[in-house]
């Protein structure tokens, strides 16, 4: 079972961005990461490189005050996964969560029994300068059904969740970060937040009850959809309305398909063969080269 949690990394009296080199050169440790074998992201992977990215970051959009970044951890029982899965999982998370619009760093460390990732992220925003602002549970509503689908979709188990929600749904965190509130993007998105979370149709609509959601069930031309009421709002939307994927056929449809994925069992290993071919030596880009192309 993978666990999870979040550190903020505040300024230092030494120099603003000193907490966040400590933690980016923690990360980073060639002890802990195989020489370096098991670290990724879109910074770098020398720990000078990576700081000067994100300080860069920050001195164009002058936001070089405040919290300087966020540090993730994710951990697993000893045995219960390999370091190449681990690596892969932590880059997917990063991928669906930060994509390009944050700097990022992050390895998987192999100096305990039990295998862990890290993940550090700038606080300041590349595209525009936001400031990433972490609401307390924007990470159950949010951050962990990320990491939820990931893990299943190695054939991991995804996370328990603790009976006590509080803060604002997925739909609210996604409206904010984006400037926008859109009824149906709300929607849509506490909906796939709780498909996440769910292993059954009654669950869904346990989850959604518990996001604050009114739910109706109507027949529309003979075919059963629900009557969704967000909280706070008057106007119920219908799932047929919601376009592809989120009628309710469809729903319980992706409910199904998160099940499956869980108890499915592995697939038998495939046979290795060799092949004889030539490899051509063409020279290796530089950093500062890859930096510029991406």
């Amino acid at each position: 079972m993978a666990i999870t949690k979040l550190m903020n990394i505040k300024t230092s009296s030494y120099g603003a961005g000193r907490h966040l080199y400590n933690s980016i050169q923690y990360i980073l440790n060639p002890e802990k990461t195989k020489g370096g074998l098991l670290v990724g992201g879109n910074t770098g992977a020398v720990c000078d490189e990576v700081y000067e990215v994100m300080m860069e970051t920050k001195r164009v959009w002058d936001k070089m005050d405040g919290r300087q970044g966020y540090h993730f951890v994710i951990s697993w029982k000893p045995g219960e996964i390999e370091e190449e899965n681990a690596v892969q999982i932590i880059k997917e998370f990063c991928e669906e969560y930060l994509g390009e619009e944050y700097d990022y760093v992050f390895s998987v460390h192999d100096d305990h029994a039990h295998m862990h990732g890290h993940i550090v992220f700038n606080s300041v925003r590349r595209t525009d300068g936001y400031k990433y602002r972490y609401i307390k549970g924007d990470w159950e509503k949010f951050i962990q059904p990320i990491t939820d689908k990931v893990c299943m979709s190695h054939g991991l188990p995804k996370l328990e969740y603790g009976s006590n929600r509080k803060g604002k749904s997925y739909g609210e965190w996604y409206s904010e970060k984006n400037g926008k509130t859109t009824g149906i993007k709300i929607i849509k998105a506490d909906i796939d937040s709780a498909i996440t979370r769910s292993d059954s149709y009654s669950s869904f609509l346990s989850v959604m009850g518990k996001f604050g959601y009114k739910i109706e069930p109507r027949l529309i031309g003979g075919v059963p959809e629900l009557a969704l009421t967000a909280p706070g709002q008057e106007r119920a939307r219908r799932t047929n309305k919601l376009g592809a994927g989120y009628r309710l056929k469809d729903i319980k449809e992706r409910i199904g398909k998160v099940k499956f994925r869980i108890e499915a069992p592995k697939l038998p290993a495939v046979k290795s063969c060799t092949m004889k071919f030539t490899v051509k030596k063409l020279p290796q880009a530089s950093r500062y080269q890859v930096r510029k192309v991406r």
